[in-house]
């Protein structure tokens, strides 16, 4: 009886050493994965993939991408840097003209510490500061004030106000043709230069990932959406020149000088959008000592509705004890 004890433990040892060998590859794998280091942000993988300034006219799907290229991966790409700007935008219809002009400053100090100013010629603007978590935001004639939980709002703003070359091919449906026009020293760089052109069609690289159609209401969709709708589905691009000047080394477009004109079919009249844009990159490895204001106004929060009601005709509303005995159970 003792023998066959010792040989039933014995086996059921093996056995069990057995089992854990075979599991310890499954398991060494598992931990592999839980343990493994987190994959980089998509946009720092494609910061390190190399773009040949030289060939960006034979490749129009790589042009298009320089062309649109985030602030982050020209951050990513080129360190610190300062990029400065002008928009000017001018609609007409009929005998109907408005126009818009604007200024832009953007300094990158990194990816979590930039400023962005945003001014235009009907005297407004506003300037945003993002330092490590903390947003600061100041509108034109008014005191800084702190933004609580406005992290991605701080980051859209820098990207749409570095983003001028970016929002001018979007607007011209993505034909935009690049033809190579030599070299020259741009920022203290070695720069390509090239002619801007309108494409018989889009040089924007096919996704498979796109989204699906918009689904609107029974009726259509708002008036006002109806008319964004036809600017960019109906807008045809009618004319396009200017030149844009792409970093040697990194692919960083750092200046450029574009003049487009884009018409709309309304049931109206053609409407048309006149668009110049310039913008120049400098000082290059800065540092700009971006740091918090020194004097600001502390992040508020909008007031509750009820309890504003309330307060406005002079309810007053329930003490938090009370609240709380009425919440309780009955029997209690």
């Amino acid at each position: 009886m003792f023998c066959f004890s010792r040989l039933s433990l014995a086996l059921a040892a093996a056995f069990l050493l057995l089992g854990s060998a075979c599991a310890s590859d499954e398991d060494r794998e598992a931990k592999a994965r839980i343990f493994s280091p987190e994959e980089p942000k998509p946009v720092i993988l494609a910061a390190a993939e190399p773009i040949d300034a030289t060939q960006l006219g034979a490749q129009p799907a790589i042009g298009h991408r320089v062309l649109t290229m985030s602030a982050e991966e020209a951050f990513q790409r080129l360190g610190p840097h300062r990029l400065t700007g002008t928009a000017t935008f001018e609609w007409r219809q009929a005998d109907k003209r408005t126009a818009l002009s604007e200024k832009r400053d953007v300094k990158l100090q990194s990816a979590d510490r930039f400023y962005v100013l945003n001014e235009n010629d009907r005297d407004r603007g506003h300037e945003m500061l993002q330092i490590g978590k903390e947003s600061f935001l100041r509108p034109k004639y008014l005191p800084w004030r702190q933004r609580a939980r406005e992290a991605a709002a701080a980051l859209t703003s820098r990207d749409d106000n570095y983003g001028l070359l970016r929002s001018s091919v979007a607007i011209l449906k993505d034909r935009v043709a690049l033809v190579p026009d030599g070299e020259e020293q741009i920022a203290g760089r070695l720069s390509r230069r090239y002619l801007l052109a309108l494409s018989k069609e889009s040089t924007k690289a096919r996704r498979f990932d796109e989204l699906p159609p918009p689904v609107y209401p029974e009726g259509g969709p708002s008036p006002d959406t109806q008319l964004r709708l036809d600017f960019f589905l109906l807008g045809t691009p009618q004319s396009l020149e200017g030149r844009v000047w792409i970093d040697g080394e990194t692919g960083v477009p750092l200046k450029s000088e574009l003049w487009a004109s884009l018409s709309v079919l309304t049931k109206g009249a053609d409407a048309v959008l006149q668009l110049k844009v310039a913008h120049e990159v400098s000082e290059v490895g800065a540092d700009f000592g971006l740091k918090a204001p020194e004097k600001f106004l502390p992040a508020e929060d909008r007031p509750n509705a009820i309890a504003a009601a309330l307060d406005r005709f002079g309810i007053e509303a329930p003490k938090a004890d009370a609240k709380a005995a009425s919440d309780k159970p009955r029997g209690e």
